[in-house]
């Protein structure tokens, strides 16, 4: 059987864009930011549900805060979370045009393969 030359690179190569497709390895800034954002919905929607379903008819209904909205983001940096799945990531952001905010959160992957932010009791 004849061999390629560059077979040994090109299987290392296939085996790192599979594990890639898996969710192994750092999240990107944007794959965070979407993931905050979600959770930031999600918290805003179970603290007031009926402010939820206004939030798009403000002028309607008067006194409805509005749905937070993040407007700035930045990725600090990510290592593999101690002892629980996903990854610690320290990330800057602002929401709303509010001053910006630093906090570390834990990032985790969700079976359809996108990323969710853990909620910090």
């Amino acid at each position: 059987m004849k061999r390629f030359a560059g077979s040994g690179a090109l299987a290392a190569f296939l085996s790192m864009v599979s594990l890639g497709a898996c969710g192994v390895g750092e999240p990107t800034e944007e794959q965070l930011r979407d993931a905050t954002q979600r959770l930031l919905v999600q918290v805003y929607e179970r603290m007031n549900p009926s402010a939820a379903l206004a939030a798009n008819y403000r002028s309607l209904r008067p006194g409805v805060a509005p749905m937070p909205r993040i407007t700035a983001f930045r990725k600090i940096g990510c290592a593999p979370a101690n002892g629980k799945p996903g990854f610690a990531c320290d990330i800057q952001l602002s929401y709303d045009g509010k001053a910006p905010v630093t906090d570390n959160a834990r990032f985790y992957p969700l079976p359809d393969g996108t990323l969710a932010m853990a909620e910090q009791r």
